[in-house]
């Protein structure tokens, strides 16, 4: 196996985006922006979510009412409840530990909207402020990484020096919930000595295989396998 002609070419090479780099570069710009506008929204959510308890503590009556059906959940219970108000029946839901159906319960409800009701004791909580800003940063930071993947490789293409690479030992690690394949290599730099190195792929590379690697000189553990996935080689 050689070097592709395209990666003899001096440095600083002329690089442009993939079809996929492009679709990771949108992403990245609607992440930095939607985690400004998400957190304003879910601010704005918990505050109606706090008034509308306010609203609950103040106004709230009870009436008796009684277990209807049960429906198991991955966790726990699906629990359906009727009561009447006004003459009409009315039903509700609640998930939590399981309740006999036939079994008496005490309902709580908003006067000036029945639908809003909930067994008592089981009262519904408000949405906490602290998930806007966890929300709005979780997305910033997804962001942030996005542009630092964009950023490693286009470098790497411009600037990395490229490679024959040996793969000798493979093995499969866990990511999260994202499965990937890290494997050791080695390969010669242009001075003819042996180097090492180890990267991680989607897919396995087989032991003894080989396979072509852009690398920074100066940093060889910043190494990506060739092609990659979000640049190209201009032509």
């Amino acid at each position: 196996m050689n070097v592709p002609r395209e990666l003899q070419r001096s440095t600083p090479r002329q690089v442009e985006l993939t079809g996929l780099g492009r679709f990771v570069l949108v992403l990245s710009f609607l992440l930095t922006v939607g985690a400004f506008a998400a957190g304003a929204l879910l601010w704005m959510a918990a505050t109606r979510s706090l008034e509308r308890a306010a609203v609950r503590g103040r106004d709230a009556a009870t009436v008796s009412g009684v277990i209807q059906g049960v429906q198991r959940l991955k966790d726990n219970w699906r629990m359906t409840y009727s009561f009447g108000v006004e003459g009409r029946t009315l039903e509700g839901a609640m998930a939590g530990k399981r309740i006999e159906p036939g079994t008496p319960v005490m309902v709580g409800y908003l006067p000036s909207d029945p639908i809003d009701n909930w067994l008592v004791g089981h009262e519904p909580k408000p949405m906490p402020y602290w998930m806007s800003p966890l929300l709005g940063i979780s997305l910033l930071l997804t962001g942030v990484l996005i542009q630092w993947k964009l950023r490693r490789q286009k470098f790497l293409l411009e600037n990395g020096r490229a490679a024959v690479a040996l793969a000798k030992t493979s093995k499969k690690v866990n990511r999260g919930k994202e499965r990937l394949y890290a494997t050791e290599f080695e390969y010669r730099e242009p001075s003819g000595a042996l180097a090492t190195g180890r990267l991680e792929t989607r897919r396995v590379i087989p032991i003894d295989g080989e396979f072509i690697i852009v690398y920074d000189p100066d940093q060889p553990k910043r190494v990506e396998k060739y092609p990659l996935r979000l640049f190209r080689v201009a032509e």
